[in-house]
């Protein structure tokens, strides 16, 4: 676009189609998305965030950012990511209603259980219909997976991948594979080790 106007458009398609938010950048990105509105957000389809510990609050501008951003996004990926309750995580991953793929690595709960005065407000939660590829990587997700199984109508991927499945999850993990049946083209996984050793 430095070279020729017209290029202008199709470069911006190119340099933020993928966007990766760290505690570094996020107050720049944020700041420029505000004053821009229409110079990023329209190309961003694939978003990353990266150690973005205690940033997901209800006031966060991280959640306002995400906001400006949720038409566009197909592909999220929270990486090393720390949220209060499973609540505050599904607040993020249901409001892009185009995601395709979900990533969570590293993605830790500072409350294992579900609140009571919570656990209707997750039930109405409900992913994003056309999510098709999950991928759960090094933490414990039996609450998530517990969500996923509990959805009127069951969401039906046909990837699946997960690692260092801890010994708490297996069953959920092993009840969602056993309820996609056919539908799942391609799973990988590999677990990981418990009190007496590596977990079958």
């Amino acid at each position: 676009s430095l070279v020729c106007q017209s290029w202008l458009v199709s470069s911006r398609m190119h340099l933020f189609r993928n966007v990766v938010l760290t505690p570094e950048n996020l107050g720049r990105i944020a700041s420029f998305i505000s004053e821009s509105p229409f110079a990023i957000p329209p190309y961003v389809k694939w978003i990353e965030l990266r150690n973005v510990d205690s940033c997901f609050t209800r006031r966060s501008s991280t959640l306002e950012l995400l906001a400006d951003l949720s038409s566009t996004i197909t592909h999220l990926n929270l990486f090393e990511a720390a949220f209060d309750t499973l609540l505050d995580l599904l607040d993020v991953v249901c409001s892009f209603p185009y995601l395709q793929f979900v990533g969570l690595d590293l993605v830790r709960l500072a409350r294992r259980g579900t609140p009571p005065h919570q656990r209707v407000a997750i039930q109405k939660r409900v992913l994003p219909p056309f999510v098709d590829h999950i991928s759960l990587q090094n933490s414990s997700f039996g609450g998530f997976l517990l969500w996923i199984i509990s959805h009127v109508k069951l969401p039906r991927v046909s990837r699946f991948e997960t690692a260092g499945v801890q010994e708490v999850d297996g069953p959920y993990f092993a009840k969602y594979l056993s309820l996609l049946g056919s539908d799942l083209k391609h799973v990988s996984f590999s677990i990981s080790y418990g009190s007496n050793g590596h977990i079958c």
